[in-house]
Protein backbone atom coordinates (compact mmCIF):
# COMPACT_ATOMS: atom_id res chain seq x y z
CA UNK A 1 0.00 0.00 0.00
CA UNK A 2 1.14 3.26 -0.87
CA UNK A 3 1.32 6.07 1.75
CA UNK A 4 0.10 8.70 0.58
CA UNK A 5 2.24 11.28 3.11
CA UNK A 6 5.48 10.13 1.94
CA UNK A 7 4.18 11.68 -1.91
CA UNK A 8 6.66 14.70 -2.85
CA UNK A 9 3.84 17.49 -2.32
CA UNK A 10 3.13 19.30 -5.33
CA UNK A 11 3.50 15.78 -6.90
CA UNK A 12 2.48 12.35 -7.32
CA UNK A 13 5.73 10.91 -7.00
CA UNK A 14 6.49 8.85 -3.71
CA UNK A 15 9.70 10.39 -2.53
CA UNK A 16 11.21 7.29 -1.91
CA UNK A 17 11.41 6.63 -5.79
CA UNK A 18 13.60 9.68 -6.88
CA UNK A 19 15.83 8.89 -3.85
CA UNK A 20 16.14 5.74 -5.32
CA UNK A 21 16.95 6.69 -8.76
CA UNK A 22 19.33 8.95 -7.57
CA UNK A 23 21.13 6.98 -5.32
CA UNK A 24 21.51 4.54 -8.53
CA UNK A 25 22.31 7.13 -10.96
CA UNK A 26 25.05 8.16 -8.98
CA UNK A 27 26.48 4.55 -8.35
CA UNK A 28 26.37 3.64 -12.05
CA UNK A 29 28.15 6.99 -12.77
CA UNK A 30 31.52 6.19 -10.17
CA UNK A 31 31.35 1.90 -11.04
CA UNK A 32 33.82 2.26 -13.57
CA UNK A 33 36.27 3.70 -11.30
CA UNK A 34 35.26 1.36 -8.83
CA UNK A 35 35.96 -1.59 -10.74
CA UNK A 36 39.48 -3.11 -12.80
CA UNK A 37 37.74 -2.57 -16.00
CA UNK A 38 37.90 0.89 -17.17
CA UNK A 39 37.31 0.36 -21.24
CA UNK A 40 35.96 3.52 -23.18
CA UNK A 41 32.85 2.57 -23.66
CA UNK A 42 32.01 1.01 -20.48
CA UNK A 43 32.92 4.68 -19.05
CA UNK A 44 31.43 6.39 -21.22
CA UNK A 45 28.12 4.69 -20.87
CA UNK A 46 28.27 4.31 -16.93
CA UNK A 47 28.94 7.85 -16.97
CA UNK A 48 26.68 9.63 -18.87
CA UNK A 49 23.61 6.87 -18.39
CA UNK A 50 24.32 7.48 -14.10
CA UNK A 51 24.23 11.03 -14.52
CA UNK A 52 21.17 11.18 -16.43
CA UNK A 53 19.17 9.18 -13.71
CA UNK A 54 20.67 10.97 -11.29
CA UNK A 55 20.06 14.79 -12.83
CA UNK A 56 16.35 13.51 -13.50
CA UNK A 57 15.76 12.20 -10.02
CA UNK A 58 17.30 15.60 -8.58
CA UNK A 59 15.14 17.40 -10.82
CA UNK A 60 11.96 15.77 -9.51
CA UNK A 61 13.17 16.18 -5.75
CA UNK A 62 14.26 19.81 -6.29
CA UNK A 63 11.79 21.37 -8.21
CA UNK A 64 8.94 19.24 -6.41
CA UNK A 65 7.19 17.81 -9.68
CA UNK A 66 6.37 14.52 -10.90
CA UNK A 67 8.70 14.10 -14.38
CA UNK A 68 6.29 10.34 -15.17
CA UNK A 69 8.82 7.92 -15.50
CA UNK A 70 10.99 10.14 -17.74
CA UNK A 71 13.95 7.56 -15.97
CA UNK A 72 12.49 4.62 -18.15
CA UNK A 73 14.12 5.65 -21.23
CA UNK A 74 17.93 5.63 -19.69
CA UNK A 75 16.76 2.53 -17.77
CA UNK A 76 15.84 0.76 -20.97
CA UNK A 77 18.96 2.00 -22.70
CA UNK A 78 20.83 -0.27 -19.72
CA UNK A 79 19.01 -3.21 -20.23
CA UNK A 80 20.73 -3.11 -23.76
CA UNK A 81 23.50 -1.25 -23.94
CA UNK A 82 25.73 -4.35 -23.07
CA UNK A 83 24.88 -6.15 -26.23
CA UNK A 84 25.20 -2.65 -28.47
CA UNK A 85 28.12 -1.63 -27.45
CA UNK A 86 29.71 -4.69 -27.33
CA UNK A 87 30.99 -5.62 -23.28
CA UNK A 88 28.59 -8.42 -22.97
CA UNK A 89 31.41 -10.78 -22.80
CA UNK A 90 32.69 -9.22 -18.92
CA UNK A 91 30.67 -10.12 -16.49
CA UNK A 92 31.25 -7.22 -13.95
CA UNK A 93 29.75 -4.68 -15.87
CA UNK A 94 27.21 -5.77 -17.79
CA UNK A 95 25.88 -7.01 -14.58
CA UNK A 96 26.00 -3.74 -13.03
CA UNK A 97 24.60 -2.07 -16.42
CA UNK A 98 21.32 -4.51 -16.57
CA UNK A 99 20.40 -4.81 -12.35
CA UNK A 100 20.85 -1.31 -12.42
CA UNK A 101 18.49 -0.43 -15.73
CA UNK A 102 15.82 -3.40 -14.47
CA UNK A 103 15.33 -1.58 -11.60
CA UNK A 104 15.27 2.20 -12.80
CA UNK A 105 13.10 1.17 -15.63
CA UNK A 106 11.22 -0.83 -13.08
CA UNK A 107 10.79 1.77 -10.69
CA UNK A 108 9.58 4.11 -13.66
CA UNK A 109 6.53 1.77 -14.55
CA UNK A 110 5.69 1.97 -10.63
CA UNK A 111 5.88 5.57 -10.84
CA UNK A 112 3.35 5.69 -13.98
CA UNK A 113 0.86 2.76 -12.53
CA UNK A 114 0.84 5.14 -9.39
CA UNK A 115 0.30 8.31 -11.06
CA UNK A 116 -2.57 6.75 -13.41
CA UNK A 117 -4.37 5.77 -10.22
CA UNK A 118 -4.15 8.98 -8.72
CA UNK A 119 -5.16 10.38 -11.51
CA UNK A 120 -8.18 8.06 -11.76
CA UNK A 121 -9.08 8.96 -8.24
CA UNK A 122 -9.54 12.64 -8.89
CA UNK A 123 -11.58 12.41 -12.46
CA UNK A 124 -13.46 9.98 -10.34
CA UNK A 125 -13.96 13.13 -7.13
CA UNK A 126 -14.21 15.78 -9.85
CA UNK A 127 -17.46 13.72 -11.59
CA UNK A 128 -19.21 13.29 -8.27
CA UNK A 129 -17.53 10.30 -6.74
CA UNK A 130 -15.92 11.05 -3.99
CA UNK A 131 -16.70 7.66 -1.99
CA UNK A 132 -13.84 6.29 -4.89
CA UNK A 133 -10.98 8.35 -3.48
CA UNK A 134 -6.72 7.49 -4.21
CA UNK A 135 -6.82 5.58 -0.82
CA UNK A 136 -9.55 2.93 -2.22
CA UNK A 137 -7.79 2.20 -5.14
CA UNK A 138 -4.59 1.15 -3.63
CA UNK A 139 -6.15 -0.57 -0.89
CA UNK A 140 -7.84 -2.22 -3.74
CA UNK A 141 -4.66 -3.15 -5.48
CA UNK A 142 -3.11 -4.21 -3.07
Amino acid sequence: MINLKTMNPGSSAPLWIEWTNLSLGLVLAISPWLGSDRSTAIMWNALISGLLIACIAANALGERKNLGGANAVPGLWLLVAPGVLAFSNQNGPTWVCVLTGFVVSGLSGHQLSVLKRLRVAARRRATGHPEQSAIHLFRRSG
